[in-house]
């Protein structure tokens, strides 16, 4: 079942406009909102109805109720939901590691010992500590204007908006790290809620972060060793037959005009955990 559909569902029965933060100061704090008979019960900002008759309720708490995860952007001013293949669990867990580098990388330090304070601004913003939480990172990553040609899947692709790019680009990191054999499966679990831009002095890559899921149907010394070295890159150092096994991996993906859009680097962002840790 799709959240992004109840989501939309229910801003178009209702009407609603919805509101970040607190609302206008003599605001009517008394309307009543009723779920199928139920009422619910807002913990912090409250429903009013405004001057324009439309019916202001907390984008956060509607959200999250449906399953979604929210976050807010305070450099970019923009929110974001997010309810496509990762849960807000997940996502949560997912923004929580430590961002990885690609290889051959310019961190931020060496950075402004190369660069002027323009191109410093550019990558990183005017204020370096906005790059501390995951919604930044990613709206910088949006930010980022992607014009000229591309190659994927074997053809040449343009894009009109960003979304469109990245989504692309997070398509192909699933086909590349996919793999089925009648050994073994690979599938990388992720969506756009968890791509950002590698805290490096370039626009050549962007870290499509998501949960490699893995499954052996026979032991581990019967595998080929391709697909042993596979699982290796991916992270996993320990592996079970007939048993899912979960590790959280940072996929790298070139993502330069005029080449191909394939993965730069693969780096896992945590340890690997059992069928046991995850809900399917």
């Amino acid at each position: 079942m799709k959240t992004t559909r109840k989501i939309l569902a229910t801003v178009l029965a209702l009407s609603m406009v919805f509101a970040l933060g607190a609302f206008s100061a003599g605001a009517a704090n008394d309307l009543t909102i009723r779920v199928n008979a139920r009422v619910v019960t807002f913990p912090d900002a409250q429903p009013y109805v405004n001057s324009d008759s439309r019916t202001m309720i907390p984008v956060r708490f509607v959200a999250e109720a449906l399953g979604a995860y929210v976050d807010y952007s305070g450099t970019y001013k923009v929110v974001g939901i997010y309810c496509d293949t990762l849960s807000a669990d997940e996502i949560a867990t997912l923004r929580a590691l430590d961002y990885t580098q690609p290889e051959f990388a310019i961190g931020y330090e060496e950075a402004k010992e190369r660069n002027n304070s323009s191109t410093l601004a550019f990558f990183y913003g005017t204020d370096r500590a906005s790059f501390t939480d995951y919604a930044n990172a990613r709206e910088h990553l949006y930010a980022l204007n992607r014009f000229g040609t591309y190659y994927m899947g074997g053809k040449t692709v343009s894009f009109d908006n960003a979304d469109d790019f990245y989504a692309a680009v997070v398509d192909e990191a699933k086909s590349c790290v996919n793999y089925q054999s009648e050994r073994v499966s690979v599938e990388f679990i992720t969506d756009t809620s968890c791509i950002y831009q590698s805290d490096s002095i370039d626009d050549l890559t962007t870290a499509v972060r998501g949960i490699a899921k893995v499954h052996l149907n026979v032991k581990p010394t019967k595998l080929e060793g391709y697909e042993t070295a596979k699982l290796v890159e991916l992270g996993f150092t320990q592996l079970y037959a007939n048993a899912d096994m979960y590790i959280p991996v940072d996929v790298h993906m070139n993502t330069q005009s005029g080449y191909t859009i394939n993965v730069h680097t693969i780096v896992p962002a945590g340890a690997a955990t059992p069928a046991s840790a995850h809900a399917d």
